[in-house]
């Protein structure tokens, strides 16, 4: 029957036991937290909530990328590197793109619509 209640040693050991088998995801983390608490200071102000979204971005991103088999290292870089700059650096320049993109599209369907007359409806 399982035990019903840990005694203090029991918990301790249980959760360093995990951090120990789980210690590439919690370096992750915390990597990226403090490289994007770094970051947020520069700016004047910490921003905790936006430092733990980053180190959930980058926890997720190495997992993803380790299960596309990429080596384990480089995907710890990668995702510390693209979880530290930031969501909001991320929304910034996905937009741009974006609105980069449809105004290519914009200028193509332009070119190749003929010019709207009142006569061509009728």
């Amino acid at each position: 029957m399982p035990q019903k209640y840990i005694d203090g040693l029991s918990w301790l050991t249980t959760i360093t036991s995990w951090i120990v088998a789980h210690s590439t995801i919690v370096g992750v983390f915390f990597m990226t937290l403090f490289a994007a608490i770094l970051r947020s200071h520069k700016d004047g102000k910490v921003d905790f909530i936006e430092a733990v979204y980053c180190a959930l971005i980058a926890v997720g991103l190495s997992t993803a990328l380790v299960a596309v088999n990429l080596p384990e290292g480089l995907s710890w870089v990668l995702a510390v590197f693209i979880g530290s700059v930031g969501s909001q650096w991320f929304r910034k320049n996905s937009t741009r793109l974006v609105e980069t993109r449809i105004q290519a599209v914009e200028e193509k369907l332009a070119a190749v619509m003929p010019k709207d007359d009142d006569n061509a409806t009728q």
